[in-house]
């Protein structure tokens, strides 16, 4: 410590005399340099603010009729879907199929949906399913080709999400299904196919339904006109992205469809978090975030208000109603984002020829008043440097996370830090010049003179545990280390450092506890069990052995009746009547499910004494395991007796498991021992 206060003191006398060279210079420039620079910041700010502002503007202004275009397009061909659909419900061909089919009008049906599929070509599946599920009619188009599946093809989609939501739809309403990779035997299909499934009831002429016709619309034409469009007229980045944030469309096609591949990983919140939350909260607006700007619109495929004029037909304008979820399906958003490298690019700030030119008028104008001030700026600069080193030097000290303390050798304590005196309670001079001794347990004291005389033969030593004892009489356990100072190399004083382990040590002691308990009653486990018995097994033990094997009687059938909840009360029920009735030294543990075993130091005759009072006991008790339901349990037992000092646990088990096994044998609720 003294060659630490001659080392500060040093330093403060060099920065006295680089005070004195400096002052004149820094009260003639440090003015004038502070005030241009704030003068040159200030004005550099607002132009580039205001004109980052109107560049922005500027930019998003060419994006806004792409915005509106696109999501105008995408309700059109949401409508024309809807049609179609609609208009195929309706086939009279379709209600006199499923009041009477006949082979006649299984082939027009199919011709229907072949002929629907050749016009549009963007139908992957148009299918008439029975109420339960299973296709009826089905017709694939492929390559321009559109073909009726034969009977064997045929599927059962009852439990798709599709069909269960088809089938809870009101009468005349139509399910839209989210926009995902389709499926094909449990499989997605390669190459991928985008699709959404339009789906509605067949009513008859009562109006209930008979039926449900789908429509699988392949969306990737949808979607790659929307990323030709993207490409063409986008400064940034254009994308679709559905309600979680996955994306249906992204300039970077390896980042699409993360949910239905499996790779939750991949979605716009994951990539841009902190545009997220405002993004999924609002309809529309701009964010402005680190990495750039984002335009986002609520699409609302499925809102036809904005596109639906009283020019068109009555059809054509003719409102469906979707289901609730058909909504939330489609909840879609376009977002353009618009990256700030796109931004700097037509930035003039970002022009190299520009930042050269800035940065030369700001240097030439500031180079003079910098060559006068910077000598005394440094010499400022390592002046607070040297103070702020000192006052963390004693604040590391004295507010360290950790207890420091200085023992002489004799262990009294010359210097103590703050952390240390606030865990001890006391007060600083109530502690300086008391041995280390007087603030440990019992226990501990004996372990620091050990420590002491160790620390001064070895003149170190790490994480001894000791215990103190606060002045409020609470006790806490702290790993020490120190280090001797020697002088002369003779020891003159201990720099120690103290940790307070007290949870490390209640943790070890939990984990010591989860390790050897059944956490269900709260015995022994059946490792602990074996760590107990195998020491008595070491040694010839001179009194008897007998170990007693315990199973429930038809447990299973409460778990099957009456749920494991109640399983579980009964097992904490047994566990709980058998410790009443062992004795302190009786070793009881839970095997596993609903066996037990006990080892106690007893003869035959005393242990089977025990087996028939625990065995009326949980024969006699009602265990209430609710209020409206109450259980009587019956145990089987199997007694086996160590007789001459040479078996084994596992030939003593092994016996009780034979008896075990006999009562259950001979009518259970009975005990058993080996002869």
């Amino acid at each position: 410590m003294p060659q630490l206060d001659t080392t500060f003191s040093r330093l403060e006398d060099d920065e006295l005399k680089d005070k004195r060279v400096q002052t004149n210079i820094l009260k003639r420039f440090s003015l004038i340099w502070i005030v241009f620079s704030l003068a040159c910041l200030g004005l550099g700010v607002y132009w580039y603010n205001t004109y980052t502002q109107s560049l922005e503007n500027k930019l998003l202004a060419q994006e806004e009729a792409f915005v509106a275009t696109t999501k105008n397009a995408l309700q059109k061909e949401m409508k024309v879907q809807l049609t179609v659909l609609h208009m195929v419900s309706k086939s009279k061909v379709i209600t006199d199929y499923m009041d009477h089919p006949t082979e006649q009008d299984s082939k027009n049906i199919a011709t229907l949906f072949s002929n629907l599929t050749q016009a549009f070509q963007y139908y992957d599946q148009i299918r008439l399913f029975d109420l339960q599920g299973n296709e009826l009619i089905r017709v694939d188009y492929d390559d321009d080709i559109s073909t009726q599946a034969n009977v064997s093809q045929l599927q059962n989609k009852s439990l798709r999400y599709y069909f269960e939501e088809s089938l809870s739809l009101k009468p005349k309403e139509i399910y839209v299904s989210k926009m995902d990779l389709n499926v094909e035997n449990g499989n997605i299909e390669i190459p991928y196919k985008p699709t959404l499934r339009f789906a509605t009831q067949v009513l008859d002429k009562n109006g209930k339904p008979i039926a449900i016709v789908m429509l699988n619309y392949m969306a990737n034409d949808l979607l790659e006109n929307f990323r030709h469009q993207s490409k063409l007229r986008i400064n940034g980045q254009g994308m679709i992205i559905d309600a979680q944030g996955y994306w249906l469309s992204n300039h970077d096609r390896s980042n699409e469809w993360g949910h239905s591949l499996g790779e939750p990983g991949k979605d716009f919140e994951q990539r841009y978090p902190l545009a997220w939350p405002a993004i999924s909260a609002n309809d529309s607006g701009l964010l402005k975030t680190r990495k750039g700007l984002f335009r986002y619109q609520n699409i609302e495929p499925l809102d036809f208000s904005a596109i639906e004029t009283p020019e068109l037909n009555t059809l054509t304008s003719q409102s469906f109603p979707v289901s609730e979820s058909s909504i939330a399906n489609t909840n879609w958003k376009l977002v353009i984002f618009l990256p700030n490298e796109t931004i700097h690019e037509n930035s003039l700030f970002y022009n190299p020829v520009w930042q050269l030119i800035l940065c030369l008028l700001y240097f030439l104008s500031s180079l003079l008043i910098f060559l006068l001030i910077s000598y005394s700026e440094q010499k400022k600069f390592r002046r607070k440097k040297h103070r702020r080193i000192s006052v963390e030097l004693h604040d590391l000290y004295e507010n360290a996370p950790c207890g420091y303390h200085s023992l002489n050798d004799n262990g009294i304590i010359t210097r103590i830090n703050n952390t240390e005196l606030k865990w001890l309670g006391y007060e600083r001079d109530e502690v300086l010049g008391y041995s280390y001794k007087k603030f440990l347990t019992p226990a501990s004291q004996a372990i620091f003179d050990k420590f002491l005389t160790t620390l001064i033969n070895k003149q170190s030593i790490e994480n001894a545990v000791l215990e103190i004892q606060t002045k409020s009489g609470k006790t806490f356990f702290a790993s020490t280390s120190a280090v001797a100072l020697l002088n002369k190399g003779n020891f003159a004083l201990a720099r120690a450092s103290t940790f307070d382990i007290s949870d490390r040590i209640q943790l070890e002691k939990r984990l010591e506890f989860l390790a050897n308990t059944d956490v269900l009653t709260g015995i022994s486990n059946r490792r602990h069990f074996f760590e107990q018995v195998e020491p008595l097994f070491e040694t010839t033990h001179p009194k008897p052995l007998s170990l007693l094997m315990m199973d429930v009687d038809h447990f299973k059938k409460v778990n099957d009746n009456y749920g494991h909840d109640a399983g579980d009360v009964v097992l904490k029920h047994i566990a709980s009547t058998i410790s009443q009735h062992l004795k302190p030294d009786d070793i009881f543990a839970r095997l596993g499910g609903e066996e037990f075993v006990v080892l106690s130091s007893m003869d035959r005759e005393q242990s089977t004494l025990l087996a028939e009072t625990v065995r009326k006991s949980i024969e006699q008790a009602s265990i209430c395991v609710t209020s409206t339901l109450t259980l009587k349990i019956t145990l089987s037992i199997g007694l086996s007796t160590q007789l001459n000092h040479e078996a084994d646990i596992d030939e003593m088990l092994k016996q009780a498991d034979i008896a075990l096994y006999q009562a259950k044998e001979n009518g259970r609720n009975r005990v058993e021992v080996v002869e």
